[in-house]
């Protein structure tokens, strides 16, 4: 209730929590266009969290269509806020080529700012990308 409250007043961090409890079922019956509405809201003031969860939404196709592109995109935004788990994951992206143009050096960009955070994989991920290559 507080959530939605403060949500419907514009309140970033509350539209990402709600968005949460929706995607989750959470205190309300889950649903995942709900949980959309609200991450794009919050994602849309620039919070990171929120894009974060946006990307993920787009990665693996949580009521919306898959897109790699627009996950990498959010994903993109999140990073450069210092999004740890956003960092993973676009050093992931890029070290596959998936929704963006492959390249070692932005996966190790990425995935380096991401092990310096201490985010799980980072260090082993960024390991293999250079026994790869």
């Amino acid at each position: 209730m507080w959530y939605q409250k403060a949500a419907v007043q514009g309140y970033a961090l509350a539209q990402s929590n709600l968005g949460m409890c929706y995607a989750h079922g959470l205190g309300v019956a889950q649903s995942w266009p709900i949980a959309l509405h609200w991450f794009q809201a919050a994602a849309d003031q620039g919070l990171a969290t929120a894009q974060h969860n946006l990307a993920t939404c787009y990665e693996a196709a949580f009521g919306v269509e898959r897109s790699d592109k627009d996950a990498a995109a959010w994903y993109r935004l999140a990073a450069r806020q210092g999004h740890s788990g956003a960092q993973f994951k676009l050093g992931c992206f890029y070290a596959q080529g998936k929704g963006v143009l492959k390249s070692t050096e932005q996966a190790a960009h990425w995935l380096f700012a991401a092990a310096r955070q201490g985010a799980p994989g980072a260090l082993e991920t960024l390991h293999i990308v250079f026994r790869q290559h």
